[in-house]
């Protein structure tokens, strides 16, 4: 299988669920690398009605090997009902793709 990269986009409500996320995701193996970025307004429709919330925006950096775990992973731990899980493919230098691999434990059994 090609190496490659992926970016996965979430949002949470709180600060400390984001952080909370981003530990365990880390922590399970499933990403090298996650950001969080300061709250943001987010305008959506949610059972008909037109909602408006800060929230958090998550980036997290893993493997395509690794990504279908990663997204079963947060579909089971996130806060939200119906979490927003995004995945795309991703290109960067061979040095961060390294980086990434050696940090996901799913491509890289002796993490």
């Amino acid at each position: 299988m090609e190496k490659g990269v992926c970016i996965i986009l979430t949002s949470v409500e709180t600060e400390n669920d984001g952080l909370q996320l981003a530990r365990d995701i880390v922590e399970e193996g499933l990403a090298a690398c996650v950001q969080m970025s300061a709250p943001g307004k987010s305008t959506y429709c949610w059972q008909g009605e037109l909602q408006c919330a800060n929230e958090y925006y998550l980036n997290i950096k893993t493997t395509k090997e690794a990504s279908a775990s990663a997204i079963a992973w947060l579909k089971q731990h996130h806060p939200y009902d119906l979490p927003e899980i995004l995945c795309m493919d991703a290109k960067t230098s061979s040095a961060y793709l390294q980086w990434i691999h050696v940090n996901t434990c799913n491509s890289n059994p002796t993490r």
